[in-house]
């Protein structure tokens, strides 16, 4: 038997929890399965994800950032002559 629908053509199910499967829950009328998702922690698992590319690519901009910095200036502490390069 299938479910009246609502306004937006969706089905009116009776859900109700499944007898058999703990995570499951049915429509008593239509006998469609509804199966609960973890949704938040695949969100959660992709926004770490995220975080963890962000820090990565900030360390490498700021080690590129300081070897460039050293290519320009070499500074001689025993001596203390202090060289300094053009921009190349």
């Amino acid at each position: 038997m299938a479910c009246q629908v609502n306004r937006r053509g969706r089905p009116k199910c009776n859900i109700t929890n499944h007898p058999d499967r703990p995570n499951d829950k049915f429509c008593a009328t239509c006998n469609q399965r509804f199966s609960e998702s973890n949704s938040w922690q695949v969100i959660g698992f992709l926004i770490a994800l995220l975080i963890a590319l962000i820090m990565i690519s900030v360390n490498h901009v700021q080690k590129s950032s300081n070897s460039n910095l050293l290519r320009r200036e070499t500074i001689y502490i025993k001596s203390k002559l202090i060289v300094q390069n053009d921009s190349r």
